[in-house]
């Protein structure tokens, strides 16, 4: 005779849950419905509550400005460094001129 294994899911019935979705904090109760988003996408991140969920949304956001003022440093740097390139250029190009 065959068992039939039970899912496992990260939440029982009627549990009250959070995630993140659109870049806002979503409250939800585990239900049918959840199982098949679940079982759908089951990497999906759930919080236990709404201050833990809460704190990722604006952990991610901190991290993807860090992100976003990086690469402005490097592009800002790259900038001056061309900008020093060009200098130099005219700069030689003016000390061997001949007046």
């Amino acid at each position: 005779m065959e068992t039939m294994k039970r899912k496992q899911y990260p939440f029982n019935e009627g549990d009250d849950y959070w995630t993140i979705e659109n870049n806002k904090v979503i409250w939800s109760s585990w239900d049918d419905v959840s199982e098949e988003l679940h079982d759908a996408n089951p990497n999906r991140v759930y919080f236990k509550t709404e201050e833990d969920a809460t704190l990722a949304l604006r952990l991610d956001n901190v991290a993807q400005i860090n992100s976003i003022l990086q690469s402005a440093l490097e592009e800002i740097a790259q900038g001056v460094d061309n900008a020093k390139g060009i200098a130099q250029m005219t700069l030689e190009g003016i000390a061997t001129k001949k007046y």
